[in-house]
């Protein structure tokens, strides 16, 4: 290569990274909203934006505070875009968390206009420390409901329920518990609109390993 094609080179590298750096925009950081636990504390699930075009979510933690969960209880909670929030329910604002608590998984919004989540505990349950969970609606209005608690007689309809619900195209919502169940390993069930339950499938949590593989030598 001569020198003179080695500085034609140099020079398209140049005009190349000069064109790529003019070309991209500066990247600008917004924080719309510092929770102060009182609002809320531990937003863990995504954000679902509802037809109205606020964006809604859950906090796992903050808002009430009691002996059940000292660091709160949870909220649900609407964002407007430009970062205006209000705090649509705070979790367990009785002694006894009928409502639930410990909402990870977040919302979904129904195709009638609500939005659709569980808690993984609370709902009162005697069957698990502090409940077994449940499964509510909420308008975008703050108008909360409970529509299942899970485990009231036993555990057999599962208890724990973690993940997000998914409403599938026969208007019913599916969704999946972390344990309980006939075999004690958690279940995967169909509830309605109105809380009809249908524990569809439940998983054997294996207590023991009943064989040993062979080993290769």
């Amino acid at each position: 290569m001569t020198k003179l094609n080695g500085w034609k080179m140099a020079f398209g590298v140049a005009a190349f990274c000069a064109a790529t750096t003019i070309g991209v925009t500066a990247q600008v950081f917004t924080t719309v909203l510092s929770f102060d636990e009182t609002d809320g504390a531990g937003p863990q699930a995504p954000l679902v934006q509802g037809s109205d075009g606020s964006l809604y979510g859950t906090t796992v933690e903050g808002g009430v505070f009691n002996d059940l969960c000292g660091a709160g209880c949870g909220t649900i909670f609407r964002l407007a875009p430009e970062g205006r929030h209000q705090t649509l329910h705070a979790f367990c604002d009785q002694d006894d968390c009928l409502d639930g608590n410990y909402p990870l998984a977040g919302l979904i919004q129904g195709s009638d206009g609500n939005l659709y989540g569980v808690t993984g505990d609370g709902g009162g349950s005697p069957n698990c420390y502090l409940g077994c969970g449940t499964v509510f609606k909420i308008s975008t209005a703050g108008e909360f409901l409970t529509i299942y608690s899970f485990g009231l007689s036993n555990v057999s309809d599962g208890d724990y329920p973690r993940g997000p619900l998914l409403q599938a195209t026969d208007g019913n919502f599916y969704g999946t518990t972390q344990g309980g169940g006939a075999g004690g390993g958690g279940t995967i069930f169909r509830i309605t609109a109105g809380g009809k339950l249908t524990t569809l499938y439940g998983f054997v949590r294996a207590t023991a390993l009943t064989a040993r593989s062979p080993s290769r030598e």
